[in-house]
């Protein structure tokens, strides 16, 4: 069903900039991609990639089609670190200001996340499993460092957390009777 979402968007957009296309498509892809991000879809993201790569080809090939294959992969197909066949759009906002580029969003940049079960008995408005809640965030903070690179040392991140900040805070629940 994404995919058929995805075909429509390039096919009601083929005059549209490369630009203004990706705009469209990145909240779709990544939407999906996080929705998704929980259960083990590798091939699935893999099948998006691929069906977006040919679409958004023939959608180049149809805007220019006098234009050799080179010519096409050079102005909306570039290379971000090791990923070659990456497709984006120019803009410039104004004349002298430099051009800024937008790239597609890849569905197999999405990692697995192993969703963690909420202990049963706990409750996120209860001041006596706010430690609970503050330990899973923390090793939940720690495996997205990790996957981004980070030290662990590195604390300079604020804390997030997936409780109202009145939990955490035990002089802001106490209230004066």
């Amino acid at each position: 069903k994404v995919l058929d979402k995805l075909r429509a968007i390039i096919k009601r957009n083929k005059a549209a900039s490369a630009y203004n296309l990706i705009l469209q498509l990145n909240p779709i892809i990544t939407g999906w991609c996080n929705h998704h991000k929980h259960v083990r879809c590798g091939p699935a993201f893999e099948r998006i990639d691929t069906a977006l790569f040919h679409c958004l080809w023939q959608w180049a090939k149809r805007r220019h089609p006098n234009k050799s294959r080179k010519w096409i992969a050079e102005k909306y197909f570039g290379t971000v670190k090791n990923r070659r066949w990456r497709f984006f759009g120019e803009t410039q906002k104004a004349k002298g200001e430099p051009v800024t580029r937008n790239w597609l969003a890849l569905a197999t940049q999405t990692h697995y996340e192993q969703y963690t079960k909420v202990r049963s008995d706990s409750n996120p408005y209860d001041p006596a499993d706010a430690e609970y809640f503050k330990e899973r965030e923390a090793k939940k903070n720690e495996v997205r460092k990790l996957r981004k690179g980070k030290n662990k040392s590195d604390d300079t991140d604020t804390e997030t957390t997936a409780c109202p900040p009145s939990i955490h805070k035990p002089e802001l629940t106490t209230a004066a009777s």
